[in-house]
């Protein structure tokens, strides 16, 4: 069984204006939602009625975390929802993720501090509306630059030319290949690479082991995960098509 790329949600964090809300507990979802625009006509087939999407509404995202009056960043939502002023936030995802960021203009539309238990710790909320579009930034790795492999006959074709935001190449080895080896290339790179489940692990200009392929008239997916080798950024994914004759 596959492990799972997903991470858990420690380490992200929100900065409201600069500032950083101490103790936070749960950094809700932006969902961004399109309206539905009834497009229906007395010519509707069939009774169903009929949509065009409208505008996108950005939505609020809910922030939680554990009552600190002392701190400045989770009073100035407060202090911004009184007087009524929009702020720049930031929601950084864990690195571990990616370099990978929520950016975006809201104002504050909630904000409560409590419930108070006796054995639990006092906690506050609030809601931030977002007005406009919010942007999702996402830092990708540099990817592949050049991919060349043999078969125990010799040298493979690979199409198109690589490119690195090209992401789907073929090709076609001889009737007797039972195996082929990929040489990936790509600064800082770390390549994993799968096919018929089984996965090879090399760094920029290293050669895999013997990657299976499939028998005639058969097409093998080889799939090519491209990440930095230093971490902190998304993976870019290639698939080879590996054709028989």
């Amino acid at each position: 069984m596959a492990v799972t790329a997903g991470k858990i949600g420690s380490t992200t964090t929100l900065t409201w204006h600069g500032d950083s809300p101490l103790e936070l507990t749960r950094i809700g979802s932006v969902i961004l939602t399109a309206t539905k625009v009834d497009s229906t006509t007395l010519g509707t087939a069939d009774f169903y009625k009929e949509f065009i999407p409208g505008l996108i509404d950005p939505g609020d995202v809910d922030i939680e975390g554990l009552f600190r009056p002392d701190d400045a960043g989770t009073i100035l939502l407060k202090t911004d929802m009184e007087a009524r002023t929009s702020q720049t936030f930031t929601i950084a995802f864990p690195t571990a993720l990616s370099t990978t960021t929520w950016t975006g203009t809201a104002y504050i539309t909630a904000f409560s501090a409590g419930d108070a238990t006796p054995e639990g710790i006092i906690p506050f909320k609030a809601t931030m509306s977002i007005v406009g579009k919010p942007t999702l930034n996402i830092t990708l790795s540099a990817g592949m630059t050049a991919l060349t492999g043999a078969e125990d006959s010799g040298a493979i074709t690979i199409e198109p030319t690589v490119d690195v935001a090209t992401y789907s190449y073929v090709s076609l080895t001889s009737l007797t290949a039972a195996w082929i080896t990929l040489s990936p290339v790509g600064a800082g790179m770390t390549f994993d690479i799968t096919a018929l489940g089984v996965t090879h692990t090399v760094v920029t200009g290293g050669t895999t082991g013997h990657i299976v392929v499939g028998g005639a008239d058969t097409t093998t997916p080889v799939y090519i995960k491209c990440y930095a080798t230093a971490g902190g950024q998304s993976p870019r994914n290639y698939t080879l098509w590996v054709t028989y004759p």
